[in-house]
């Protein structure tokens, strides 16, 4: 088994769509070629924060299993700190039940590590959540919340979100926010502004439902706006404790998918880690939409 360096040529995009293909279902911006094509390039290439960093597994000409994580850059209570966002790990069903996932995980971490990256923050659903913990050294931070209502933050919490001196949170910058927003397996818009906040809607596989969010920028984003759609929004993720989610209720249990939960490792052994009294995590921070 030879392991080498995740890359974005059309040519492992493609062979990453087939393994993906053995892996997924109704998944087709990663397991169809042309729309795989698109999405892998603008995801592993076109991040202004950097490229994907991750490792394959080859035998010989099969690709075995495949792993990446994409740069991120977090504020920790003001201090702006270089990581990485894990997210596509698929491996081949020929090759399941002989620890590649694991092995490209630590090939992964320790190449991060020697190019500075300090943590490691990822979303894994109840299924995949016990691996992480106890087999790749992730703590758990919180289970994200998922609500459905209408309307926008209330004051209280742009006032946490614009002020708090202890808030830790993606930092979006005007090039990193403005790629994500095109994604072109499903775009995002800006649905209003008023400075420093953006508001910030994306599709769900509800038609009537749309994620919504919003995001306090440190610097002004020139993009131009449309008007929120009608009906529920989601809102899916963590606010600090001290926010209040206003007019957005919590999704029943029994009408929930399976639970998402939100996990960080750091890499560098210094003490960081996240409080999740001081949390800010949305829909934008991952790849649920």
């Amino acid at each position: 088994m030879n392991f080498a360096p995740v890359g974005s040529s059309l040519d492992l995009i493609n062979q990453y769509s087939k393994l993906f293909g053995m892996c997924f279902n109704n998944a087709p911006h990663l397991t169809n070629s042309e729309k795989a094509a698109k999405y892998l390039l603008w995801l592993y290439h076109n991040n202004p924060e950097g490229k994907a960093v991750g490792f394959d597994a080859w035998d010989k000409d099969i690709l075995a299993a495949h792993y990446s994580t994409i740069p991120v850059r977090w504020s920790f209570a003001g201090t702006i700190r270089k990581g990485l966002l894990s997210l596509n790990t698929a491996t081949h069903p020929d090759y399941r039940g002989k620890g590649l996932f694991t092995k490209l995980a630590d090939k992964t971490y320790q190449t991060a590590a020697e190019l500075g990256y300090e943590f490691v923050i990822g979303v894994a659903n109840s299924n995949s959540t016990p691996g992480f913990l106890k087999k790749l050294d992730f703590t758990l931070v919180s289970s994200l919340e998922a609500r459905v209502g209408v309307g926008t933050f209330p004051q209280k919490t742009r006032h946490t979100l614009n002020s708090s001196g202890s808030l830790i949170k993606h930092y979006w910058t005007q090039k990193s926010f403005s790629w994500r927003l095109s994604n072109p397996n499903n775009p995002a818009r800006i649905t209003k502004k008023t400075n420093p906040f953006s508001q910030v809607e994306a599709c769900t596989d509800k038609s009537v439902i749309k994620a919504f969010t919003e995001i306090y920028l440190d610097e002004n984003t020139e993009a131009t706006t449309s008007s929120h759609s009608m009906g529920l929004r989601l809102m899916l993720g963590v606010i600090p404790e001290e926010a209040s989610w206003g007019n957005y209720f919590p999704i029943p249990d029994r009408l929930k998918p399976s639970p998402l939960n939100l996990i960080f490792r750091n890499l560098q052994g210094h003490n960081l880690e996240i409080d999740k009294r001081h949390l800010y995590f949305n829909f934008l921070d991952f790849d649920a939409y």
